[in-house]
């Protein structure tokens, strides 16, 4: 009757365990997986590849940017992930144009209040666009803000 009390353990087969070696082989295959096409070939970056660096392609941000300086830029794109999926999604369309009088509020509560937009660009959300896409550069490359 205890057993039907509580839902049942899965009990894992001991052919199963993986040993510390196939997990550092694992994570050696991992880490020397080639780049998926089309993306920046800085390990990590979320951002499209667009300039050939003879190696591979890789992203605006890590193109001027120090090699030794990469892991920083990718940890500082890769913490503006949100930003970046709702510039891209204003730059479909995906929203429509009623979603600019809603973009101040969004982009606040993202942590970028800088960004909110101004003037005409609620009518013309292209110039939000590269004023955003504008930021996430310069906040990767050179940034403004403490790396968290």
């Amino acid at each position: 009757m205890a057993d039907e009390k509580y839902p049942r353990r899965m009990k894992m087969d001991p052919a199963e365990f993986k040993t510390r070696g196939q997990i550092e082989a694992e994570h050696i295959e991992r880490e020397n997986a080639p780049v998926k096409f089309g993306s920046c070939c800085a390990h990590g970056c979320p951002l499209p590849g667009s300039i050939n660096q003879g190696q591979g392609f890789v992203c605006a941000s890590h193109a001027f940017t120090q090699f030794e300086n990469w892991s920083g830029v990718t940890t500082r794109l890769r913490n503006m992930r949100s930003l970046l999926r709702h510039i891209h999604h204003v730059t479909v369309n995906r929203y429509g144009l009623d979603v600019m009088s809603d973009l101040e509020r969004i982009v606040c509560e993202l942590g970028f209040p800088e960004l909110a937009p101004v003037g005409d660009e609620i009518e013309s959300p292209s110039k939000w666009i590269r004023r955003a896409r504008d930021f996430v550069f310069k906040e990767a490359t050179y940034p403004q803000r403490p790396v968290s």
